[in-house]
């Protein structure tokens, strides 16, 4: 989706990429940081290069609060000051690609911080990133 034309948003573009971001219990859908989207469009683009069309999927955006503190009460890591609560951050993962592999490629942006969460089982783990400050952790 063309969101970006000239130096400027395009408006309409850009609030369906903000609604598919959305907080996914209350709906709720909040301004996502420009920065955020290049990240994920990059991401997408550069592994399509090698021949990946496999999507990019989105576990989590936006989140409300609400939804934070309940991830927080179901024993997920999710921080107090979540910067998905600022629409900062996204839960990514790219089906048959490594985390490793997809979490050092988001960190070569150098757009904010990524973290990598491994997890056993047929959909693994995924990745965190978001526009704050460049860290990288495991969680």
């Amino acid at each position: 989706m063309l969101y970006w034309r000239d130096g400027e948003l395009i408006q309409s573009a850009y609030q369906d990429l903000c609604h598919l971001m959305r907080d996914v219990n209350g709906k709720e859908t909040i301004a996502i940081d420009p920065k955020l989207f290049e990240t994920l469009w990059g991401t997408q683009a550069f592994v399509a290069r090698y021949g990946i069309d496999t999507p990019l999927e989105i576990l989590s955006g936006y989140r409300t609060p609400a939804s934070n503190q309940k991830l927080r009460e179901a024993g997920v890591p999710a921080a107090r000051q979540s910067l998905h609560m600022e629409g900062r951050a996204a839960d990514i993962r790219l089906a048959n690609l490594n985390s490793e592999v997809l979490g050092g490629l988001v960190r070569s942006f150098r757009q904010g911080g990524v973290g990598f969460y491994y997890r056993s089982g047929p959909k693994g783990g995924w990745i965190h990133t978001d526009t704050g400050l460049n860290r990288t952790w495991k969680g």
